[in-house]
């Protein structure tokens, strides 16, 4: 997340006690958004492991065509630029939320207070 703040930043470099003090204080401005991710990623994880759903590579293979026709790229392209990036397990982790979320609206119910 701190990553992802400073490149939404567009900051370059920081030198020394700059460095510290900034990430300290992303650090600390973050910590409760990333523990709250983790807690909600766990108790998906733990939803979608007793219902039994995965993502099968097939889908994998859907969504990535998705991705190449929503950007007008080849469907290689956009397969080998997930592969060499490390992205397909990311992919399939949202898509298995994604599932888990699914399901879980659909047996929501609501109630009016």
């Amino acid at each position: 997340m701190i990553q992802e703040a400073r490149t939404k930043m567009k900051m370059g470099p920081l030198k020394g006690e700059q460095e510290k003090t900034f990430n300290e204080s992303l650090r600390k401005e973050c910590e409760p958004e990333a523990e709250k991710r983790i807690k909600v990623g766990l108790i998906l994880e733990k939803i979608a492991e007793k219902q039994g759903f995965k993502v099968e590579e097939s889908e994998i293979e859907a969504r990535l065509q998705g991705i190449a026709q929503d950007t007008n790229r080849a469907y290689d392209f956009i397969k080998d630029f997930y592969e060499k990036n490390g992205l397909t397990e990311n992919l399939r982790g949202s898509m298995l939320d994604e599932k888990t979320v699914d399901y879980l609206i659909e047996k929501a119910v609501i109630k009016e207070i």
